[in-house]
């Protein structure tokens, strides 16, 4: 893992996305619970989903292009995926 000069990792794009909704995800979540304000918890729940969607992006090695994940996912699954990053049926 690299290292900056304080002995702190790096961060790519993705890894940083997924703090920042997290990040929101917990703000929204204790305002909504502070205030008893449904809005702020109907958008912690949508942050939440976000977190977790950007969560699963970055658990790809920044290094594997969209067309080479694609080519696993191909593999993996039949060709109607719904969404990027999930499968649901296994090739038979």
């Amino acid at each position: 893992m690299e290292l900056d000069d304080e002995g702190l990792p790096y961060l790519n794009s993705k890894e940083v996305d997924a703090i920042a909704a997290f990040c929101a995800y917990i703000i929204y979540n204790k305002k909504g619970v502070a205030n008893s304000n449904q809005n702020y918890l109907k958008i912690a729940q949508e942050a939440k989903g976000d977190w977790l969607r950007l969560c699963d992006a970055a658990r790809v090695a920044p290094s594997i292009s969209q067309n080479e994940f694609n080519r696993v996912l191909d593999a993996k699954t039949t060709w109607n995926r719904k969404i990027f990053n999930k499968s649901y049926k296994p090739v038979k």
